[in-house]
This record gives C-alpha cells, structure tokens and sequence, in this order.
C-alpha cells in the first residue's frame, strides 16, 4: 500500500509543476538562480537560455535598464489558461534598450502578458525592427488565445511601435488585449493589428475580439515609401470583434508620400469594431491622399464610430469607403462626433469614397454628428461632407441630423455628378450667409432649390431640414483636450434657443436605425419632447419632484374611418401634443384624464410622435396613421 502511494505521489507532481518568479538586476549574477530577489540575473543573455512555463514570472528590477532582446516562442508560456508574466518589480518601470534590434518578439505562442515595462530603440536612424511584436503562421486556423499587454511605453525603433499579426489562412489571435500602451517617436507606426489577406477567399477572419483602450500614439512619423502606407497612429485590421476606447492619435504620418493612408485612428477588412471616445488630430501627409483622423476602411462591416473629437488633420476628419479588392463593405455608421477644421491639405470633414467597379460599398448611416470647417490654404476641395470621385455604385448612404457649419465659402455638401446621398433633417449653416451645395454636378444656393430640385430633407412629404445659426458655443474653439478625456469639450453644445433643439428626425421610427442611449456628453440622447440635430442633446431638467419616476401604461386605439384616436392611461395624462417625424408640432389637447379623444382628421399618413405630459413626467409613444 505504501509502495502504491509513493507512485501516486510521483505521478501527481511528474504532471503538475510548480510557477517560478524570475528576477533580473543591474546588481544581480548570471550565475545565480534568479528565483529571488536576493539572488537575481543580471542579463538578458541569460534570459534567453531559459524556457519559461505557464504560470512563470519574468521580473526586471525597475527604474534600471538592460540591454538587449527578448525572444518568446512556443516553449515560452502557451498556455492561455495558465499566463506567463514578464514586468517590473521595486519602484517604476525597468527599460529594455533594444538597441539596433527589437525589444520583446514572440512567435507562434499565447499565454503571455506583458506589463509595467519601456521598449526603446536607438533611434529610427539606426535600429531597423519592432518594438513590441508577436507573430503567428500555425497550419489550421488556430486561434492563439491569452495575450496581454498593458503600461508599456515602446519608442525609437525604425519600424512599428506595437506590431501583432499573423500570416497563414485564419490564424491568429483571440481576446487580445492593449491597455496603456503609449507609443510614439517609431518610424513606421504606432500600433498595428494585421492578418492574412485572402482577396480571392475572404473566409473568416485571423482575429477575433480585440481591444484597444487608453493608448496614446504619437510621432510616429512614416517613410518616404512610395509602395507602402507607413506613419499611422492605430489600426487595427483582419478581426470580427473588437473595440477602440480612450485613444489618443496626433502627428503621425508626416514623411508618408504613399496615396491611401496613413491616418490616426482606422480599420480596415473588420467586422463588429467599435471606435468611441477617441481624440485624433494633427495627423499629417506628404502625400496629397489622407493624413485623416478617422476612417472605417475597406471591408469593414457592422462597425461603427461615436462620440469621437477629430480635429486640425490634413485629411478628412471622418472617412468611410472602400478599397479595391475589398469584401463587401456594409451597414457602417459614423454617429454622434465632432470634427474642427479638419482636411486642412485633402479630402473633406466627412468623405465617403469607393474604389473598383465591382467592389460593394452598401449601407453607411451618417447622423447626429457636428462639423464644423474653416478655409485652408492647401485643399481646394473642402466641404463638410463630400464623396469623392472616383467610383460609382454606392448605395443607400444616408445623412440626418447633421449639423454642418462651414466659413469663407466653403461647400456645406458636395456630392459628384453620378453619386447620391440622401439627406434629412439636417442643419446647414455658413458663417457668412453663404449656402452653397454642389449636388449631382449643380450648385444650389439656397435650401428650399436644393429641395425642390433633388427631393433631398422631404420625409414623408414633410419638409425637413434647416439654414439656420445653430447657436453653438465656441465655434472653432475646440482645441487640443489630450490627456484630458473627449467629455471634457467645452465647445459645440447647443445654446438655449438653438433652433437644433427638439427639431431633429427620430430615426429609428423613421428608418429603423438602432437609436444611440446617449449624445457625445454622455447625456441621454432623448431629452426633450424630440432629439436634438447634432452631437449634443440639450439637456431638460425634468419637471418631476419624485425620485422614484414610473412611466404609465398607455393604450393607443385608432379609427382608421374617422381619423379619432382613443387613448387610455393608467396614470393622469395632463397634456397630449403630436409631432411630425421634423419636429413640427401638428396638435395639442388639454387632458386631466386617465382617458382622452383625439381628433387627427387632416393629418396625413404616415409616422408620428405623441407626447403625454402626466402628472411628473412626459412620456413618448411613436404611432402609425393609415
């Protein structure tokens, strides 16, 4: 029996070990066994010898450097249940001078987490690597899992800051994760997720759920490489799921002369990517293609950009289009931003644009975002919004509730001969009373000519649509809010009075778009007795003095003969008023009922608004007149 248990002893521990912490100081010796802090490394070298288990911890002393590379393979970690942890121990960050070489590579591995460290490179001029890069190329599709990077600073190499990516089929990375990252001062850019490209299969994609959040990338500067988009903030690209939050983009791209790209913020062949919060400015181009703020490029598909800043880019603030080769771009949406005087050398504030014959660009959904733009010297072509002529076959591109602001002249809309959009409930207004649109090859100088002439801000035979003074505070004042967060802007919020307030479309009635909970502030998104035109929604303190506000159950009948609507609540209805799809207020009854009769005869079908105004609240109901 004891014979039995020793065996069971030794194969219970044959299969199980125990994690290890490594440390490495400046005051270490290779020569110890680097399992305290007592008895630390001193090397990289020494580093390299070991194989690293699951569960392992790699710690460098911080606040001290060491020279050289880390290289990572599947016998370092793999295991994405069990992580494998290289960072810093003491005070601050330990630094890895990477020299003419990379700072940490791994291949064909997961498990890994990266953390509390600084890569840095001896400059662009001479170190020719990455900084922080992993790569896989397994046969099978495999999905990597467990890969981490968080606080880490990656500066001076002469290629990519931050660089994971993969190159066989679908293989790649899943549930990766960059956190804290500030990366800036590379060559090429800044962070980059990539994958293989199957133009001819497009089966799938290598990467699947993938975040970026609170990064900061800057000065990472591009080449002069005719034949490759270099000097890009973040990209992220070849992934289903994932999500860009709390980013910083600036000066990036200024030694790219490649046409297409480089930009602040973008992806490109991606699915179901959200891009919010973000701040992207002064990203710049050599070339007279790009320098843009933000983009969802070609093949992107379910994505959507919100509650963004984008400002002084030499590019456009927002771009959306399509690249040749791409698969299918579809059901895109750029809502609830804000662009300051961007396109300062190309493009427009908002540019859609579409390459190859027989590319799909379908469905891309442009709302309640505010523009504002201001002449530059540079960019003959400037306009609030614009697509770019280059290939037809865009369909179903929409735009409502817009505010776009323009100043010197400069064209509100500019849609080429053999392109549409269509537009409603959007507000135009030029400084100097200006109002020019060139749509379908003809300039209209007025609202009511650009309706009349192309059916655009008509919805349901109603007008839509205003040239009006927003009344916005600090037009053009905007500036610069990093390290700040996006919510802290001041400027571009609706001033009491502004003829936005309560007069924009409800879309998801009108068009079925998923409605936004909320406006670039945070704020609810519904406020008053309708939305507001733009990317704020003027807040309405409520008229309640319950804390504990209950919405009443109401019942709405309609008689299709007589036009008489019966409306039955389980709490006092004071008020009913009813709005047109623009904002327009079509009735009013005086009610002090749980119980009301309201006469809608000479009211034309189609879909409206009701408001009941109850004893603490209002409530909003949508209804269907036939």
């Amino acid at each position: 029996m004891k014979f039995i248990q020793l065996f069971l002893s030794v194969l219970f521990f044959s299969h199980f070990s125990y994690a290890t912490n490594y440390y490495v100081s400046n005051a270490g010796n290779d020569s110890n066994t680097g399992t305290s802090i007592e008895s630390p490394w001193q090397t990289i070298t020494k580093v390299s010898t070991i194989n690293f288990q699951p569960g392992d911890k790699l710690l460098f002393k911080g606040g001290e450097s060491f020279l050289g590379s880390i290289y990572l393979n599947s016998s370092d970690g793999n295991n994405s249940s069990n992580i494998f942890t290289i960072s810093s121990y003491g005070e601050g960050r330990a630094t890895i001078n990477a020299g003419n070489s990379y700072g940490i590579f791994g291949y064909n591995t997961q498990g890994i987490r990266i953390e509390n460290l600084i890569l840095n490179g001896f400059g662009i001029n001479t170190n020719n690597q990455d900084g922080l890069s992993f790569y896989a190329d397994l046969p099978g599709n495999i999905k990597l899992k467990g890969l981490s990077f968080e606080n880490i600073e990656v500066k001076n190499f002469g290629k990519t800051g931050v660089k994971i990516g993969s190159w066989n089929g679908n293989t790649g990375y899943e549930n990766l994760s960059l956190n804290k990252l500030e990366v800036h001062n590379n060559s090429w850019d800044g962070i980059l997720v990539y994958g293989f490209i199957g133009y001819n299969n497009y089966m799938g994609y290598p990467h699947k759920n993938v975040t970026i959040t609170n990064c900061i990338s800057y000065n990472n500067s591009g080449i002069a490489d005719p034949n490759a988009i270099r000097g890009n903030g973040i990209v992220l690209s070849n992934t289903d799921g994932g999500l860009i939050e709390n980013c910083k983009a600036f000066q990036n791209g200024e030694n790219n002369v490649h046409c297409g790209g480089p930009g602040g913020i973008w992806v490109y062949d991606a699915k179901g990517i959200i891009i919010q919060y973000n701040e992207s400015y002064s990203n710049r181009s050599s070339s007279k293609c790009d320098g843009l703020g933000f983009d969802l490029d070609g093949g992107s598909i379910n994505c959507i950009m919100q509650y963004n800043y984008s400002h002084d880019n030499d590019g456009g603030g927002y771009l959306m289009g399509q690249m040749e080769n791409g698969r299918p771009w579809k059901n895109n949406v750029c809502r609830y931003n804000i662009s300051q005087n961007d396109g300062r050398h190309n493009a427009a504030a908002i540019t859609l644009f579409k390459e190859g014959t027989f590319t799909i660009m379908d469905s891309c959904f442009v709302y309640n975002n505010t523009i504002y733009l201001e002449p530059a010297p540079n960019n003959d072509g400037e306009a609030a919004c614009k697509i770019t002529q280059w290939y037809t076959g865009m369909t179903n591109v929409k735009f409502y509730n817009n505010i776009f602001i323009t100043k010197g002249g400069i064209q509100l809309i500019d849609v080429p001969e053999g392109y549409f959009g269509s537009f409603a409930g959007n507000l135009y207004w030029s400084t100097e009373g200006t109002f020019l649109i060139n749509y379908q090859g003809k300039n209209y100088s007025s609202l009511s000519a650009w309706r009349t002439a192309t059916g655009n801000e008509m919805v349901n035979n109603f007008i839509t649509g205003k040239n009006d003074d927003p009344l916005i505070s600090q037009i053009g004042l905007g500036g610069t809010l990093n390290p700040r967060p996006t919510s802290s802007l001041t400027a571009y919020q609706l001033l009491p009075g502004s003829p936005a307030i309560d007069a924009g479309l409800d879309l998801s009635v009108l068009f079925n778009l998923p409605a936004s909970t909320r406006d670039f502030w945070g704020k609810p998104s519904l406020s008053g007795s309708a939305f507001d035109i733009g990317a704020d929604e003027k807040l309405i303190v409520s008229r309640s003095n319950n804390t504990q506000q209950q919405n009443a159950e109401i019942s709405i009948f309609p008689n299709p003969t007589t036009g008489i609507l019966l409306i039955e609540s389980t709490g006092i209805m004071k008020k009913i008023e009813i709005f047109s799809p623009n904002g327009i207020q079509l009735k009013s009854l005086p009610v002090n009922d749980k119980r009301a009769v309201m006469d809608c005869t000479g009211i034309s079908k189609g879909i409206y608004i009701l408001h009941f105004f109850l004893q603490d609240h209002i409530q909003t109901n949508k209804i269907i007149i036939n």
